[in-house]
């Protein structure tokens, strides 16, 4: 027999309530959020064992090995600066920001919501346990669907040697084209600027991320792999600093080049008999001229004649024996002046002349028979042809030289 509706409530009532609390919870100032009475290790308890062996053994031996003494005395220590003191005449109403910049009008980060993290950096999550969102509420416009977009991670303390032991002890050993760290070139100079920066970089293939215990307990939850470009920085700079670079990572157990191999064919060819060229001679006569037919590669859509030699003109006689006279003189270019009501009013207002020139002849030409015919220089020439078929040309004097003047010493005004 069910319980009546009133007997229910009463029930629910009388073990609903939570137990009263003894002690308040604290809550933490940035977040806001309680802060439980015992505390949660999120994290192994144990420490990592590649931060005892840095500390322990590979600071010290790195140090003996790549210190260099210093040439000199130091530099002295720079000056502390002084702080604000309102009191101070000269500092009272003088603005002194913060050391490391002002922080007045910065926005606060965005929320880490499932909303704006980018799916391609889902792996860089699982790898390196930081939780990569946007940098801004609202991106730029170069962003749209279906543009790669990279994701930065930078790892310091204890999760820096998590990711390094994982990577040394589950990825690297366990992929079979990985050569490690390559060194430089025999040859690289030691002043380059990757040879001062003390940094050691390198790449993983997309196929060495389902190698991270992380990810490779669940490989399906991540659909599409992709590589990542890690880059160990170091505070070492100057002279060789890459080199000293690359010792420590090599103490950090990183995997070092393999040894280079000779190449297959030089024992064979120092064992090879004395009449070997002739057994190929007779092997070539045997399979003929024809046997083999390789299609040469076109990188273009034209076809062209092959370059030959085009020797100078070196001519033993000249052609011409006297070279004709100047075809367009200044007085062949210059037909005659211009005296109508439209041409003077030209000359009065404007300090240009009007002519009749050659139809062949363009504005160099006029400027040049100007200057010779009446030793006047030109600041612009302009030119039209008339619908009787002549040219006329507009020819405006300089500032030194007066149009008018001009006109009564040709004598057509």
């Amino acid at each position: 027999m069910p319980h009546p509706p009133q007997r229910i409530a009463r029930s629910l009532t009388r073990f609903g309530r939570p137990p009263p609390l003894t002690k308040p919870l604290k809550r933490n100032w940035r977040t806001r959020l309680p802060i439980p009475h015992t505390p949660i290790v999120g994290r192994e308890a144990a420490p990592c064992r590649l931060e005892e062996h840095y500390h322990a053994t590979l600071a010290d031996n790195a140090m003996y090995m790549t210190y260099i003494h210093e040439s000199g005395p130091r530099p002295p220590p720079r000056d502390i600066r002084l702080k604000y003191d309102p009191a101070n005449p000269y500092s009272r109403f003088r603005r002194n920001p913060q050391v490391g910049g002002d922080k007045m009008g910065t926005k606060p980060p965005p929320p880490d919501s499932p909303a704006n993290v980018t799916e391609k950096g889902a792996g860089k999550h699982g790898v390196s346990g930081v939780k990569l969102v946007h940098g801004k509420k609202s991106v730029g416009g170069w962003i749209r669907p279906g543009i790669p977009v990279g994701a930065k991670v930078e790892l310091q303390g204890a999760p820096m040697y998590e990711f390094i032991a994982q990577l040394t002890e589950f990825v690297l050993p366990r992929l079979k084209d990985f050569g490690g760290v390559l060194l430089p070139p025999p040859g690289a100079s030691g002043r380059s600027p990757s040879a001062v920066s003390g940094v050691v970089s390198m790449g993983l293939p997309p196929a060495a991320m389902q190698y991270f215990p992380q990810i490779e307990v669940n490989v399906d939850a991540y659909p599409k792999m992709y590589g990542m470009h890690i880059h160990f920085v170091t505070n070492a700079t100057g002279t060789g600093a890459e080199n000293r670079a690359r010792a420590l990572v090599s103490g950090l157990q990183a995997r070092p080049p393999p040894p280079q191999k000779a190449p297959a064919g030089a024992a064979s060819k120092k064992a090879a008999p004395k009449d070997s060229k002739a057994k190929a001679a007779k092997k070539a006569a045997l399979q003929g001229a024809h046997g083999h037919s390789a299609r040469k590669e076109r990188f273009s859509v034209s076809f062209h004649r092959p370059k030959t030699l085009r020797l100078a003109r070196a001519p033993k006689y000249p052609r011409k024996s006297i070279p004709h006279a100047p075809r367009m003189d200044q007085f062949r270019t210059i037909v005659s002046p211009l005296n109508t009501e439209s041409a003077m009013k030209k000359i009065e207002e404007h300090n240009t002349l009007v002519f009749i020139v050659d139809i062949k002849s363009n504005k160099r030409q006029i400027k040049d028979a100007v200057k010779k015919l009446y030793d006047v220089q030109a600041a612009k020439v302009n030119t039209l042809i008339r619908p009787d078929g002549k040219k006329k040309a507009y020819v405006r004097l300089t500032a030194d030289h007066d149009a008018l003047d001009v006109a009564n010493k040709i004598g057509f005004i």
